[in-house]
């Protein structure tokens, strides 16, 4: 099946992420919002080609100011309807070290306490998009690398997790 989520293509993804963070979502925070279809460099390290989608309640998660919760990373509203442009240039692609089988996008933007911006991805997931359940790259969070980031670098380059490397 070549499932598309044509009907989320009419609403821009800034204004998904407007609304995931506006409107009472009760019924709807497991409906995941159309980013774009996957960008050729995360197609060429095996993500394929596939919609790439993430669910209004990850949305709320990674906007909600930091605290006691670790899924809250305090990425604002402007950065996070970034993701489209973020995805498609990224700095860097790495096979993650924590999660087998999924994907860390290093990109070019910093939080708002001068931390690099990463994005975990699940690839070959589903998503439901407006009642319409189909496979999808997953985005599973967004946030800021607050911790050692030049050593994470190196570690990940020392046990070959590094797919892509703009230089």
């Amino acid at each position: 099946t070549d499932v598309r989520y044509s009907v989320s293509r009419e609403m821009p993804f800034k204004e998904q992420v407007h609304a995931a963070l506006t409107e009472d979502l009760r019924e709807n925070r497991f409906n995941a919002l159309y980013i774009a279809e996957t960008p050729n460099l995360l197609a060429e390290v095996g993500l394929g080609d596939l919609p790439m989608c993430m669910t209004a309640s990850h949305v709320r998660d990674i906007n909600h100011p930091k605290g006691e919760d670790y899924h809250w990373h305090g990425i604002p509203e402007g950065l996070i309807a970034r993701l489209p442009e973020l995805l498609s240039r990224p700095v860097m692609i790495l096979n993650s070290d924590t999660r087998w089988g999924d994907v860390v996008v290093v990109t070019a933007a910093v939080d708002n306490d001068g931390n690099p911006v990463l994005v975990s991805i699940r690839p070959n997931g589903s998503a439901n998009v407006e009642g319409v359940k189909g496979p999808a790259n997953f985005i599973t969070s967004m946030y800021g690398k607050d911790r050692d980031f030049s050593g994470w670098i190196e570690r990940n380059a020392q046990n070959g997790r590094v797919l892509y490397w703009d230089r």
